[in-house]
């Protein structure tokens, strides 16, 4: 494993364990009570690593030494590359990474690791990467990777707004929350399956990509959006059509 040193910071750290979920599920987690960050860029860093070869997950959380938490958090996951930024330090840690990449990669982003705010931070980091094998292009596969890795960190945003907002939770809430943990779930199994449909270079697979992207896009914002136990419903039935969709990418991929 591959560990990088970072400023250590005393105050209170959220659990590994539970970073490591978080980003297992969505490949972005922001803590509540963290520094405010823009979620898009943050994607945004996340897609372009994806698209040079690099597994990165980020987190954002409100306190605890950075680096500590990004060497427990990535061996809990035992894949791709952990990026923790923690009240003005960060820590990065993973499994994929040559040393020698990855050093090359700190050289060209420290200034910016080291006086953030993460989004540019993390934006440096990527554009500092090497790509592996000439890098893979945006095509419909990637596209549909932004696709769905901006829903799934709007949709956990949306929720959590709920919740610090002191709104009742309610059966509707309730219902919302269990498809938005089913629609986390589906946006991991469709995140690891973008190499092997790249790889791939199939029109139909392609083809069958976008219309399960698309189908989660339609899914995940019917959830947010539900304001009534019926549009929660249409939204669940959303979900059941973009989990067939996703299983036909299954099937052509064999």
């Amino acid at each position: 494993m591959v560990t990088v040193l970072a400023t250590p910071l005393v105050a209170r750290a959220m659990d590994p364990a539970e970073v490591a979920e978080e980003l297992q599920a969505a490949r972005l987690f922001v803590e509540e009570g963290a520094a405010d960050v823009n979620r898009i860029q943050l994607t945004q860093a996340i897609t372009d690593a994806r698209r040079i070869g690099v597994d990165l997950r980020i987190a954002v959380v409100a306190g605890g030494d950075a680096q500590l938490i990004a060497d427990e958090t990535s061996a809990i996951l035992a894949e791709g590359t952990v990026l923790i930024f923690a009240a003005g330090a960060y820590g990065i840690a993973g499994t994929e990474l040559d040393p020698r990449r990855l050093e090359r990669a700190l050289d060209g982003s420290v200034a910016a690791l080291a006086a953030g705010p993460p989004e540019t931070a993390a934006q440096a980091f990527v554009d500092s990467l090497d790509p592996v094998d000439g890098g893979r292009s945006l095509t419909v596969i990637g596209a549909g990777l932004v696709v769905v890795i901006l829903l799934v960190a709007i949709g956990g945003y949306v929720f959590e707004e709920r919740a610090n907002a002191g709104e009742p939770t309610d059966r509707l809430e309730e219902h919302r929350s269990a498809l938005t943990e089913q629609s986390r779930d589906l946006a991991s199994r469709v995140l690891d399956t973008a190499d092997r449909a790249v790889v791939a270079a199939r029109a139909d697979i392609s083809a069958a990509y976008q219309e399960a992207s698309a189908a989660f896009a339609r899914a995940q914002s019917a959830i947010n959006e539900a304001d009534s136990k019926k549009a929660l419903d249409a939204a669940a039935r959303d979900l059941a059509a973009a989990e067939a969709a996703y299983a036909r990418v299954r099937q052509l991929l064999g």
